[in-house]
């Protein structure tokens, strides 16, 4: 579980806080290992960094220079699997 607060921002505002849950398992059965992971299991919807400054590619005829909020999102919910061998199994001597 991952939890971040609220975070400063220009213009005295402040970010969204910030919770997410990951979990993963391994299972391991002689040579063969099969493992599961998620990452944002709850499917939070999160800013991961959030940004102000002007960005107007010509748009308007007359471009303006005020700061606009930008942002990068999170990973949306993610699910892994995993398999594994082992190739190397030891021989017994006789």
């Amino acid at each position: 579980v991952s939890y971040v607060g609220a975070r400063p921002l220009p213009f005295d505002e402040r970010s969204q806080t910030l919770a997410l849950v990951d979990a993963g398992v391994n299972v391991r059965w002689r040579g063969t290992t099969v493992g599961l992971m998620s990452t944002n299991l709850l499917g939070a919807r999160y800013k991961i960094g959030e940004f102000n400054y002007s960005s107007d590619f010509r748009s308007r005829d007359y471009p303006t220079l005020v700061a606009s909020r930008h942002f990068n999102a999170g990973e949306p919910r993610s699910v892994y699997l995993s398999v594994g061998f082992k190739l190397d199994a030891e021989q017994e001597e006789k």
